[in-house]
């Protein structure tokens, strides 16, 4: 069975909102600066596949951090912008 996926919010700086596809502790979206680059983030960092908890758009270099549910192993709640470029 594979996991399950659900919609979460992405939150800009500006009080903008977008939407991500999360699956568990894994989040993606594309930054609403236009780049149609898929950004991959997670909420509990994996030294496994290098996935980070904060993630930075290539083309307008916004930063983001996927947020847990929870404890620090929780599926991903919520992608909040950090900083922008």
């Amino acid at each position: 069975m594979s996991p399950k996926r659900t919609q979460i919010e992405v939150v800009y700086l500006d009080g903008s909102r977008g939407k991500a596809i999360a699956t568990g502790t894994n989040a993606a979206w594309v930054c609403n600066c236009g780049n149609e680059q898929l950004l991959l983030g997670r909420a509990a960092p994996d030294t496994a596949t290098n996935t980070p908890t904060q993630v930075e758009c290539p083309a307008c270099h916004r930063q983001f951090r996927v947020a847990p549910i929870g404890g620090t192993q929780s599926d991903a709640m919520e992608v909040s912008e950090i900083a922008t470029g």
